[in-house]
């Protein structure tokens, strides 16, 4: 299986500073990680699981469809599945400093 990594942007990386800041503060030394020591998919799993309160939070509209933040916010979620099935996979990466 193939996959293509997306590195997430400096605006996703804010919001992910938010996100975090808002839902797990005592867990922001982990975002001074990104980029300089890998994540662990258990570690990525738990961005992920804050990512998702916020979604189910702030995220979907009326009919629990996704708002524009809602999209947002699954997008971010999608990027770091996206590594940690390549970590299931075993896929050998050299992801750019800024990747998670």
């Amino acid at each position: 299986m193939k996959i293509k990594f997306h590195p997430l942007k400096l605006h996703e990386l804010n919001i992910l500073f938010q996100i975090v800041s808002k839902h797990q503060p005592k867990l922001l030394p982990l975002l001074d990680r990104l980029g300089v020591i890998p994540l662990k998919s258990e570690e990525r799993e738990i961005l992920r699981n804050i990512l998702a309160m916020e979604l189910s939070e702030q995220g979907l509209d009326e009919n629990y469809e996704p708002n524009q933040w809602g999209l947002t916010v699954e997008s971010l979620i999608d990027k770091l599945g996206e590594a940690v099935i390549a970590i299931h996979n075993r896929q050998t990466i050299r992801p750019p400093i800024y990747w998670l």
